[in-house]
């Protein structure tokens, strides 16, 4: 038997949703990781393993999106939605300042996550 099925089951009867408070446990546990990492290591180095953890990640997950996209459109006699600023605001978590969409506005809202982390 699985312990934390009878917490979430108490969480959902008090209609706590679950969750965001796994996200505010998420970060609530990075705002303590993050400065022990850098504890040993300077700030350069952070945000170069920082980049190559996030960013070839984010460009292959868009790059299959665009691919989908591009299959739906050619068989719907359709153009592609989106134009080459709006891939590339994407492509480096920029959308929310130069006020283009986000590629995956219908599936969840998880690039404007990453975007402010």
């Amino acid at each position: 038997m699985v312990p934390w099925i009878g917490v979430l089951g108490v969480l959902a009867r008090r209609h706590i949703a679950t969750g965001a408070l796994g996200v505010l446990l998420f970060f609530l546990v990075s705002g303590f990781v993050i400065p022990f990492s850098l504890e040993h290591r300077n700030l350069r180095g952070f945000f170069v393993r920082r980049f190559f953890r996030l960013y070839p990640t984010l460009w292959i997950c868009l790059l299959l999106t665009m691919t989908m996209l591009a299959v739906q459109a050619h068989f719907l006699g359709t153009a592609l939605p989106f134009g080459k600023r709006t891939v590339g605001a994407n492509a480096f978590l920029l959308s929310s300042y130069v006020r283009a969409p986000w590629i995956e506005r219908s599936s969840g809202h998880w690039l404007w996550r990453s975007s402010s982390i």
